[in-house]
């Protein structure tokens, strides 16, 4: 696999998968319907993306398993799996909240080498490729040296609220900037960039988590609750700056 190659093909990609974004967000209309049994919300163009994503890594990586959140897997026999998200915010986007992302992500051997989430409403555009650094629009970013008293720390473990409650009540001993973007890849592509501190989840699925690699690239720590290697087989992840990784795992022990 020529990641770098693969890279300019899926920028492309994404982008114009933004265009179906776009016109749908300006749509009243967006066919949207409840996910059985999921308590999420599923509309037409995330479909529609799903679609064209999928068609297109099909005809042109035949040999490479594809898991989207929105369509049935297809499994090769293969070390490389791509990780597709045709809208990452789902809610955000039927209300009108222009915090939503599409994202592809490639994994090898369970671990991500290739990372592009995109914002078609703002036009942010991040990716990653592996020991190459982190981007937005091209431009190089680093996470924030914020400390624990100023980071914005963004917390989900849905479905179980409980234990969300018992963090959040955990969390606020250490910091009162306790959030919920409702967009893993909002969450995630921000402590890139230094809009955030860190992303406590649980729950979700390797669709939501590929993301990490941003984190990683761009000078951040990634984890899972007990500090160990993080991959996308797991189903929690710690993502900081790097500053708050201990005080975070202390709390989450």
């Amino acid at each position: 696999m020529n990641v770098q190659k693969t890279k300019e093909d899926l920028l492309k990609l994404i982008q114009k998968s933004g265009e179906i974004v776009r016109k749908g967000y300006a749509e009243k209309d967006k066919g949207e319907r409840s996910k059985e049994g999921l308590g999420d919300i599923l509309t037409k163009f995330d479909l529609e993306v799903d679609s064209l994503i999928v068609n297109h890594l099909r005809k042109n990586y035949p040999d490479c398993s594809i898991m989207s959140e929105e369509s049935p897997l297809i499994e090769k026999a293969s070390e490389y799996i791509f990780l597709i998200d045709p809208i990452d915010g789902t809610s955000n986007f039927v209300k009108g909240v222009p915090l939503f992302h599409t994202g592809i992500a490639l994994a090898e051997h369970n671990k991500v080498v290739l990372s592009l989430t995109y914002n078609p409403i703002t036009n942010e555009l991040f990716h990653a490729v592996k020991n190459e650094g982190a981007f937005l629009n091209n431009k190089r970013v680093k996470v924030s040296d914020e400390g624990i008293e100023k980071a914005t720390i963004n917390l989900r473990t849905w479905p179980d609220m409980h234990l969300e409650e018992k963090l959040k009540a955990r969390f606020g001993e250490v910091t009162h900037n306790i959030g919920n973007q409702k967009c893993s890849h909002d969450e995630i592509s921000g402590i890139s960039s230094g809009k955030y501190g860190a992303f406590v989840s649980s729950g979700s699925s390797p669709w939501d988590y590929c993301h990490y690699l941003l984190v990683t690239e761009a000078g951040g720590k990634v984890t899972d609750w007990k500090g160990e290697e993080f991959d996308v087989t797991k189903n929690n992840i710690l993502l900081s700056n790097g500053n708050l990784h201990s005080q975070l795992l202390s709390v989450l022990d």
